[in-house]
């Protein structure tokens, strides 16, 4: 019994469980207020702290102009407004995507390795939110060795997929999982 009590039949190579931080985060909506009020209550909460979040780093950034510029452009953006009221994982590709495009920017700008392992592992986290690796993480490692940030490049490689690698990991050895299913075939 791994998904709220159902047997292995029910779950086994369910693609959810690969893209596992949705389904973790919105749970305690979706057990207390049901699959549609719980799961579109909490993708409304994501959508609202990541909005939030963005125009706040853009005025950190950038000044009042271009947080108000961001926030109505992401406000105006349909892929917060067709995924929000949906109760699925793929409401959280629009605010991942935000939250992986800051931490690359931030990498990118960054003299720091502290702060660079820091926006890595944030970054090695969200990849469990969607397939969103194979496009930030060649990036954040070209964005470095371009750079010459030998050492942080190699960090950054290792924090970006030790969240994935350990959640595989457990899938496999923990519950017996296979890691393939109708999406990982093709």
């Amino acid at each position: 019994d791994f998904v709220d009590g159902q047997p292995k039949a029910v779950w086994d190579r369910a693609l959810m469980l690969r893209r596992i931080l949705y389904p973790v985060m919105a749970y305690p909506a979706m057990k207390l207020w049901g699959f549609e009020a719980g799961g579109v209550g909490f993708n409304l909460l994501l959508s609202l702290a990541v909005f939030t979040g963005v125009s706040w780093w853009l005025w950190r950034r950038q000044g009042v102009r271009a947080a108000l510029m961001g926030a109505w452009l992401l406000a105006t953006y349909p892929g917060f407004a067709y995924w929000v009221g949906m109760p699925y994982m793929y409401a959280a590709i629009a605010p991942g995507a935000l939250v992986l495009m800051i931490a690359l920017t931030e990498i990118g700008e960054s003299a720091s390795f502290r702060r660079t392992l820091a926006w890595s592992a944030v970054m090695g986290v969200t990849y469990l939110a969607y397939d969103f690796a194979p496009i930030f993480l060649p990036a954040t490692l070209g964005m470095l060795l371009w750079r010459r940030r030998w050492t942080e490049a190699v960090a950054a490689g290792v924090m970006g997929v030790l969240p994935l690698a350990a959640w595989l990991l457990m899938l496999r050895g923990v519950f017996g999982q296979g890691l393939e299913n109708s999406n990982s075939a093709t």
